[in-house]
């Protein structure tokens, strides 16, 4: 948004509404959440939300007290309603819904087996991660869940370096790691400390490996080690989902070592974005002069 264009009022409307997005818990299950918009729009009037038919006999908690079935309805006061969406045997899916006025907002979900098995993907350079042909995001990707059975992964190089295709085999409940890394990571003391486990996508021993790198020593680890141990560590935290938590760890990373960079085949766009904001918003050097009189 173009701050010098658009008016103070809707740029703090716009940041606090992102900052409602990314702060409300969501699932990767919901496939999609439209609006139907009548021919009049009118603003006096309750709102309508649709729970889509599933193949499965899904019910949806809206708000505290109104449950839906696989395609009913039902006319609300407009307003953000939390929604839980579940079935037998299913893993439920939670989201947040807008209802507008006479404006009819349809959920459509579809929910993973609680058998469902883990996929963790780690890529340096990054690179958009595509499974059966549908976007699941940026990597790294850490926990994504997934159906059992055979899976085509694709790794999409976005800055021009080619497409890889593999093919993955999931069992019940099975973590699943894959590494497409072509140069390896330390935090600045290969001799001491190299993070294989999260090159290799084994994302809970990188992350004690991280730990054991910013617990306190003696002599410390440098600020250069310790800075990037954190900006790694906040790389695993927004693939979980921590946005916050990631922003977090990045403003540590500034203070500890105001002149770090990340590597720009390290941080994929959204983590990019999120790093030069924070780097914005974070004082980390204090320039003093001596006070001259007037």
């Amino acid at each position: 948004m173009d701050v010098e264009v658009v008016p103070p009022a809707v740029v703090r409307a716009a940041a606090a509404a992102r900052a409602f997005v990314e702060a409300t818990p969501h699932d990767p299950f919901v496939t999609r959440t439209q609006f139907e918009w009548p021919a009049a729009i009118r603003s006096d009037g309750p709102g309508t939300v649709r729970l889509a038919v599933a193949n499965i006999p899904i019910t949806a908690r809206v708000g505290a007290d109104q449950f839906l079935r696989g395609g009913e309805s039902r006319r609300l006061p407009p307003g953000s309603y939390d929604v839980v969406v579940s079935a037998p045997g299913y893993l439920p899916a939670r989201l947040t819904v807008e209802i507008l006025p006479e404006v009819s907002t349809v959920i459509a979900v579809s929910l993973l087996p609680e058998t469902a098995g883990l996929l963790y993907v780690a890529a340096r350079p990054w690179g958009t991660l595509l499974i059966d042909g549908q976007r699941v995001g940026y990597t790294g990707i850490a926990a994504h869940r997934i159906t059992p059975g055979r899976h085509v992964v694709r790794l999409l190089r976005d800055h021009g370096g080619g497409t890889t295709d593999t093919t993955i085999e999931v069992a019940e409940r099975q973590r699943v790691r894959l590494s497409w890394v072509a140069t390896r990571d330390t935090t600045g003391d290969a001799d001491r400390r190299r993070i294989r486990q999260l090159d290799a996508g084994e994302v809970e021993r990188g992350v004690e490996t991280l730990g054991d790198v910013l617990a306190p020593h003696q002599p410390p680890f440098p600020a250069a080690v310790r800075a990037r141990a954190l900006a790694r560590l906040a790389e695993v935290t927004w693939s979980l989902g921590g946005t916050d938590s990631a922003r977090a760890l990045l403003r540590q990373a500034i203070q500890v070592d105001p002149f770090y960079m990340p590597p720009g085949d390290a941080f994929n766009p959204e983590l990019q974005t999120a790093y030069r904001r924070v780097r914005r918003n974070t004082p980390a050097i204090a320039i003093q002069a001596r006070a001259t009189p007037c």
